[in-house]
C-alpha cells in the first residue's frame, strides 16, 4: 500500500517497512496506524525512541485519542526500543530463544490468544541500523519475518532515509526490502548507487516504473541502457499488476558493469516462459531471457522478485 497516508491500510498480518524523510511524517503515519487500531478495537504496541514515543503521544492525543485510557484497558502499549531489545540481545544479536519469550509473549498476551488483531510498531532496528550494527539489524528483522509466520500480527518498521543511503548500504538495504511484503511511501529512497520506490497496482503502474527506471540511468550516465531496460521493467511490472495483482517494488542497482533491474509483487506463483508467436505477447520471459546478461526468480517471505542483469 504505497504512500504515506496509507500507514493505516496495511493489510492485516503484512510486515511493512517505510523510509521516511523527516520525524514528523513518521509520526503522522504511526500515529494514523495506532489511532485505528484502537478505534478498531484492536491492540497497538509501539517499540519506540523516548523522543518519538513523545511526539506519537502528543499526536495521538492531537486526533483524540485518550492515551491513558488506551493503556489502562490494554489497547496501548508504549514501550522503549532500546530497553525491550536489550531483554533479547545476547552477545550483540537477538537471541532467537529469548526474543521469543520477550516478543512472542508480548503479541500472545497483547492478542489474548488470538482473539484480537494485534498492530506493532518498532524502531529497534532501526536503531541498530543507525549504530552501524547492520547484521544484527538484518537478523532481527529476519527474527520477526520468522514470529510472524506463527503468531497473526502486523508489524511497521521505519528506517529513516538519510540513514539508509549511501553506496556501502545497497545490498543491505535490498536486504531489508526483500525481508518485508509491503514497502510503503512513494517517495524513493535512491543514490546514485540504488533506487528503490514502491507502485499502487494500476494500469498506469508500468509506466511510471519505466519513468524511474529511466530518470534513474540518465542520472547515472547509462543512457545507452535505456532502450533494453525500459522493456525489461515494462515486462516485469505488467506482470505484477496483470498476472500477480499486487502493487511492487521497482529497484534499479549497480552489479558490476551491470545494471540490476528487479521488481517484486506480493504473488508466490512463478512465473512461466510460453511459447508464442504472435508477436511479443506471451514471450515476456524470452524477451528477458535476450536482453539481458543473466536474470532469475527469488522467493521471498512473502511473494517474490524477479531481476535481471543488463550489461552495457
Amino acid at each position: 500500500m504505497p504512500g504515506a497516508s496509507a500507514g493505516a491500510a496495511v493489510d492485516d498480518g503484512a510486515h511493512v517497512v517505510q523510509f521516511y524523510g523527516r520525524d514528523s511524517e513518521l509520526i503522522d503515519v504511526v500515529a494514523t496506524y495506532v489511532g485505528d487500531a484502537i478505534q478498531a478495537g484492536d491492540v497497538a504496541i509501539a517499540v519506540t525512541t523516548a523522543s518519538h514515543r513523545a511526539a506519537l503521544e502528543y499526536q495521538l492525543t492531537a486526533v483524540g485519542v485518550d492515551v491513558a485510557a488506551a493503556q489502562a484497558k490494554g489497547d496501548l502499549l508504549l514501550l522503549d526500543a532500546e530497553q525491550t531489545m536489550n531483554r533479547f540481545f545476547v552477545d550483540g544479536a537477538p537471541d532467537p530463544a529469548a526474543f521469543d519469550v520477550t516478543i512472542g509473549w508480548l503479541i500472545r498476551e497483547a492478542s489474548r490468544s488470538g482473539r484480537r488483531p494485534v498492530r506493532v510498531f518498532g524502531e529497534m532496528v532501526a536503531l541498530l541500523w543507525e549504530a552501524g550494527q547492520i547484521n544484527a539489524a538484518l537478523e532481527l528483522e529476519t527474527r520477526w519475518s520468522e514470529l510472524g509466520r506463527r503468531l497473526p500480527f502486523t508489524l511497521f518498521c521505519a528506517y529513516s532515509a538519510e540513514s539508509v543511503g549511501g553506496d556501502e548500504h545497497v545490498e543491505a538495504l535490498n536486504e531489508v526490502c526483500r525481508l518485508h511484503s509491503v514497502v510503503l511511501d512513494q517517495s524513493a529512497v535512491a543514490s546514485h548507487s540504488h533506487t528503490i520506490r514502491a507502485f499502487v497496482s494500476a494500469t498506469d503502474g508500468p509506466r511510471a516504473a519505466r519513468h524511474l527506471v529511466a530518470e534513474t540511468l540518465r542520472r547515472w550516465d547509462k543512457d545507452e541502457l535505456i532502450p533494453d531496460a525500459l522493456l525489461v521493467v515494462t515486462e516485469l511490472a505488467t506482470n505484477a499488476v496483470v498476472h500477480a495483482r499486487s502493487d511492487f517494488v521497482v529497484v534499479v542497482s549497480p552489479a558490476g558493469q551491470s545494471v540490476r533491474i528487479a521488481v517484486r509483487d506480493a504473488s508466490a506463483v512463478v512465473p512461466m516462459r510460453r511459447q508464442s508467436s504472435l508477436g511479443i505477447s506471451g514471450r515476456g520471459l524470452e524477451l528477458i531471457d535476450a536482453l539481458a546478461s543473466r536474470w532469475d526468480v527469488e522467493m521471498l517471505p512473502e511473494g517474490k522478485e524477479v531481476w535481471a542483469e543488463l550489461a552495457r
